[in-house]
């Protein structure tokens, strides 16, 4: 505990003192929102069957129709808000997300890179025609059992998130690399840190004298070479340490 608590205060710190801050999000967030992580490998399937085979085309869609709304529905929770006011108060200059589901963008942060792309849309694989997803669900909701593109009629259409056998979105890393390359503070929020290329993104901030900090709540291979760890849910860690940087700046 006495550790912790030292963590939290160095965090505190750290922000108040930070010229750059970016923030990466993970799953654990969506979580507390009560949503699935829809990019995570396991949730899709492999894009080689995806293409191949048109009863894995409508398994997933019957999927998605089921899972959607209920995303499309979702309201930020208070590690969303939490990190909406940090870039409110101090130099949170970017917002990275391995999330799919918008929430941050709900909470009214700007300046998110999502890093896996987004669930709320669809691209034909064919024509690269994009949709909405709301555009394709409406298409089962009328009787298709796998929605068709509108411009070419194909029904090789999907999210542009990464199934298996696909590699990850190549543009949204590498923007992500240079938003990071004049980081001094990394905030890592419930993030996944076992794959690469995020695994060495608190690397790529320690070498260049930056600091950075986890809040989970779980371990991760990172944990013992950052700053800082702080177990625990996001929510509630976060919204501890807004407030008590929302006395500290009241005071000064």
């Amino acid at each position: 505990m006495t550790g912790e608590y030292d963590a939290v205060t160095a965090l505190i710190e750290w922000i108040i003192e930070a010229n750059n801050i970016v923030i990466l999000t993970g799953s654990e967030l969506s979580f507390e929102s009560g949503l699935p992580d829809v990019g995570d490998l396991s949730f899709n399937p492999d894009i080689k069957h995806f293409k191949n085979k048109k009863e894995v085309r409508e398994e997933y869609w019957k999927r998605m129709k089921e899972f959607y709304p209920t995303i499309s529905s979702a309201v930020p929770n208070a590690a969303h808000m939490a990190i909406y006011e940090l870039g409110i108060l101090f130099n949170v200059t970017s917002v990275l997300t391995q999330n799919t589901d918008g929430l941050q963008q709900k909470a009214g942060s700007e300046n998110v890179l999502e890093l896996y792309s987004s669930i709320h849309w669809v691209t034909c694989t064919q024509c690269g025609k994009d949709h909405s997803m709301s555009e394709a669900l409406a298409q089962l909701e009328s009787g298709a059992t796998v929605p068709k593109c509108t411009v070419c009629a194909s029904d090789q259409m999907k999210p542009p998130i990464s199934f298996p056998g696909q590699p990850l979105p190549h543009w949204e890393i590498r923007e992500a690399w240079m938003r990071l390359q004049n980081c001094d503070l990394l905030i890592v929020v419930g993030a996944n840190l076992e794959h690469e290329p995020v695994a060495s993104f608190p690397f790529q901030v320690m070498n260049k004298g930056g600091k950075v900090a986890i809040i989970s709540e779980s371990k991760s291979t990172e944990d013992d070479f950052v700053n800082a760890v702080i177990y625990g849910r996001c929510a509630q860690v976060l919204t501890y340490i807004v407030n008590e940087l929302k006395k500290r700046t009241a005071v000064s």
